[in-house]
């Protein structure tokens, strides 16, 4: 909803509204949710003994993960099914796997965009995810966005 007002003071138009107010609040809560995926990953590897059994994975909705360090294999996720399947959802994302391999490389991290399954509503969905390489592995976390 954008609210606008229009005031005329000698000839001089000046006008304001809340529509920055929303913008503001929205790229406030990608930061929020930023913050917390790359605390989720964070912990994650924080956790990690070099012993992928012993890992503490966090749990729902920044919910962490391992793959492998190619990004072709979930090595450990909270759903265990997953375990030891293929990627498949990276080949979605907005840069291909090559870049993300090379980002990693360079910086150590790189941040995606995807679809996904959320397990929270059963519904494929928009995810952001985090990934940074650790030995050789690489850890995520995500958060999904309507």
């Amino acid at each position: 909803m954008q609210k606008s007002y229009i005031v005329i003071i000698a000839a001089v138009v000046i006008a304001f509204g809340i529509v920055a107010v929303i913008i503001a609040t929205s790229e406030l809560t990608d930061a929020y949710h930023q913050n917390m995926v790359q605390e989720s990953t964070m912990d994650t590897i924080a956790s990690f003994d070099g012993d992928l059994m012993s890992v503490m994975l966090t749990e729902g909705e920044y919910y962490s993960f391992v793959l492998s360090e190619d990004l072709t294999t979930i090595l450990a996720h909270p759903r265990s099914e997953l375990v030891d399947t293929q990627t498949t959802a990276l080949k979605t994302a907005d840069i291909s796997v090559e870049e993300m391999l090379e980002e990693l490389s360079s910086y150590g991290s790189v941040w995606i965009e995807y679809e996904f399954f959320n397990p929270e509503t059963g519904m494929i969905e928009h995810k952001t995810t985090y990934l940074e390489k650790h030995d050789k592995y690489v850890f995520g976390a995500g958060y999904y966005s309507p």
